[in-house]
């Protein structure tokens, strides 16, 4: 059903005209569907066309079919394949082992194929259960079986098409467990070594045994497998590359190298999780050389919405990212700690069992060297092509004279690219190249990315964690750089994104900080891009008011900083005379106590507790606040200003003592009597004892109290001179009407 908008109001009318054109929709899409479905002489040129000796043919009837199937319910589609496949399934006493023929004009062969090559296309249709289901009830695994034994005297179609069908089958939980014969006669093993196979059914075994090997958790550095796999997948990449076949290919050798490419990124994309083969991908060896190369060079293929955008994107995110960061992540997703997952491991092994996580030694720098080496060899201009062709958006129906736009590429190809984007980010090294590049005018156009028309909540999801990738790799990039350094259209054009995915519910922790981060840097470039930040069209304070309260220490402290970077603005200024905010901003100035040299006691615990940064940060907003403001001085009298300016000035801590007299001072300069006589009367006794013990003697200065002592110790400090002027001229004015 469509999607409702995160900030679109619920209207029942209209949600229910929308569910009702919606249903109406897709039962005249069913309808149209079924009725091609049954029509015979249509459905026998599409099983024709399954087996043309032109690949490019094959495929689009494979896709034509998986969609058709795809468009109706399971018990529709079971019913109307029942006709077409026979029940051979062992148990069935009517069985009848020989081949029920599709087309009687088809010789045995023919039809076998044509058999074979329906099994694989209905795995791609209603998420593989129909093709696992009609590949047990016919026994596909017999008909691909014979047609990888018999001689090849079709082109190797024959052998294309079962090889497609295992590829398939590999992709789903319950067609895995039917691989067994294959698996067991040692087919796939021949297939992948036998020189006289096909490149498409090679590329195709390759796939397979990856993705079984995968899912059993039976490939790693040391097994056999997982050398032939990636040699494999290089000598295919070798016929994938676009310097091999030049400018004059034909189109026949154009199919055959994009064939190559995919079935070769699908195999990488798979053994691309484990450390060994990262390595041995970053530094090269006789049985993978150039794979980097290469895999930059297919940015040239890549079309709007195949799956050759996602896999590359997929694996130079897995390169650009430690074992042990993914782990993390994964357990976040089952709202499970690192420490509970041990703790889990150790209760699984006391009683006899192991649990696998297939961790493996993986370092960031490791993760540093990798990123280089991606950087050298085109990995940069890849993944923008992958965000270009994946966020191209085509035009759709037309509402109400508007104009719906509908995205042609894949919601997940752009945020894998975005998380490698955020990925290479990390490592310092890389930024200048990244920048150099042109990421990050391409980031913030991905971070401010309209929604589409027609995505469903699954790809809408993923568009959403797009932008906050992208986001957090404009991030990245700015914390470490002088924004001064960039142009000033592409300086306040990454503002938006990192504003609004300061909102985004689902951004973790450190999303948060570093976005936060960069705010302030961008803040502290000058008064164009404070203004765009607290603008109202993008709602900057509000966003970063919301990330003060977070139950994390430093994202409360980075959203103070940044918040009292933008005091200076007429709207910061206008939310510290609102009371509740007067308030807020008080308790965290006072909030400071955390240790002696006010740093954290224990850094392991950075969500609860006071923090001094934050403090200070408060406290100087707090002062800029009230500079020539008489209504913001005597507002903040009013909710406690004097009493929280003199535990500030009482703290022995010269940075709040400085930024309590600046704010003390500009009440006294600027509030009326009353906040004058109430700042008075909690501080001025105070100033004055901080005035004679600043002139006693260090003899005299020896017969304090303990207490005292800390404030001379702390006051006879040089960097204390200026706070010490300040609480000089505030004595004065304050002792002017006593």
């Amino acid at each position: 059903p469509p999607v409702l908008r995160p900030h679109e109001p619920f209207i029942p009318e209209k949600r229910k005209q929308q569910n009702q054109e919606y249903a109406r929709k897709q039962k005249v899409s069913r309808s149209l569907v079924l009725k091609a479905l049954t029509h015979a002489n249509l459905l026998r040129a599409l099983f024709r066309a399954l087996i043309e000796p032109s690949s490019l043919q094959r495929q689009k009837a494979s896709a034509t079919v998986s969609r058709l199937f795809g468009a109706v319910e399971e018990h529709e589609r079971e019913s109307i394949l029942m006709e077409h496949l026979p029940d051979r399934t062992p148990d069935n006493e009517n069985s009848n082992p020989e081949i029920i023929e599709l087309d009687a004009t088809l010789d045995d062969n023919a039809d076998i194929k044509v058999r074979v090559a329906l099994m694989a296309a209905l795995f791609l249709a209603g998420g593989g259960e129909t093709g696992a289901w009609a590949m047990a009830r016919s026994n596909g695994m017999q008909d691909a079986l014979l047609l990888l034994s018999i001689p090849s005297s079709d082109e190797g179609v024959g052998q294309s098409v079962a090889a497609a069908l295992l590829n398939a089958a590999s992709g789903h939980e319950t067609g895995r467990g039917l691989l067994g014969p294959a698996i067991s006669s040692g087919a796939l093993n021949r297939l992948l070594q036998d020189e006289r196979s096909t490149p498409t059914a090679r590329a195709c075994a390759a796939a397979c045994l990856a993705k079984i090997g995968i899912a059993a958790k039976a490939l790693d550095s040391s097994n056999d497998d997982t050398g032939r796999l990636l040699a494999t997948a290089t000598e295919l990449l070798k016929v994938a590359d676009p310097e091999a076949h030049g400018e004059a290919a034909t189109e026949a050798r154009l199919l055959e190298a994009r064939m190559a490419a995919d079935r070769a990124v699908e195999v990488l994309s798979y053994l691309c999780t484990k450390t060994a083969v990262k390595e041995e991908l970053t530094s090269g060896s006789g049985r993978c050389v150039a794979a980097l190369e290469r895999l930059g060079r297919l940015e040239s293929m890549m079309t709007a919405g195949d799956g050759l955008a996602y896999g590359l994107a997929h694996i130079y995110m897995n390169m650009s990212v430690t074992v042990d960061e993914l782990h993390r992540e994964a357990l976040a997703e089952k709202e499970m700690t690192p420490e509970q997952y041990e703790q889990l491991k150790k209760l699984q092994e006391t009683h006899g069992q192991k649990l696998e996580d297939g961790l493996a030694t993986d370092s960031v720098d490791q993760v540093g060297r990798r990123v280089q080496r991606m950087v050298d060899t085109g990995a940069i201009q890849t993944l923008l092509k992958v965000i270009s062709v994946s966020s191209a958006t085509s035009e759709g129906s037309q509402t109400q004279g508007k104009q719906k736009s509908k995205l042609a590429g894949s919601c997940l190809s752009l945020r894998t690219a975005a998380r490698a984007f955020a990925n290479m980010a990390c490592i310092q090294a890389a930024r200048g190249r990244l920048l150099a590049a042109g990421v990050l005018p391409r980031m913030s156009t991905l971070a401010t990315f309209p929604t589409p028309d027609g995505l469903t909540t699954k790809e809408e999801k993923d568009l959403n964690f797009a932008k906050a990738h992208a986001a957090h790799c404009i991030a990245k990039l700015l914390v470490t750089t002088n924004p001064a350094g960039i142009s000033e259209n592409t300086r306040l054009g990454t503002i938006p994104g990192l504003i609004n995915t300061a909102r985004f519910v689902d951004a973790t922790n450190l999303m948060q900080f570093e976005i936060l981060l960069a705010l302030t840097n961008l803040a502290s470039v000058g008064e164009t891009e404070q203004n765009t930040i607290t603008s109202k069209k993008h709602k900057g304070l509000q966003a970063i008011g919301y990330l003060q309260t977070s139950d994390h220490r430093l994202v409360r402290r980075a959203a103070t900083e940044c918040l009292a970077n933008l005091a200076a603005t007429e709207s910061f200024r206008q939310q510290l005379q609102i009371p509740e905010r007067i308030k807020l901003w008080i308790a965290f100035a006072e909030d400071w106590d955390d240790g002696e040299f006010g740093e954290v006691k224990n850094e392991d615990d950075i969500e609860v507790g006071p923090d001094y940064k934050t403090a200070c940060a408060a406290a100087g907003a707090l002062a800029m606040a009230t500079i020539e403001n008489p209504e913001a001085c005597d507002l903040h009298v009013k909710e406690g200003a004097a009493t929280a300016i003199h535990s500030l000035l009482s703290s022995g801590k010269v940075e709040l003592m400085h930024r309590a007299a600046y704010w003390a001072l500009n009440i006294a300069r600027f509030g009326g009597d009353e906040s004058k006589t109430a700042l008075s009367e909690a501080n001025l006794e105070y100033l004055g004892m901080l005035k004679t013990i600043a002139g006693m003697s260090s003899s005299v200065a020896e017969s304090l109290d303990e207490d005292q002592r800390r404030v001379v110790d702390v006051i006879r400090q040089p960097s204390f001179e200026p706070a010490m002027k300040l609480i000089d001229e505030l004595a004065v004015e304050l002792g002017k009407d006593r």
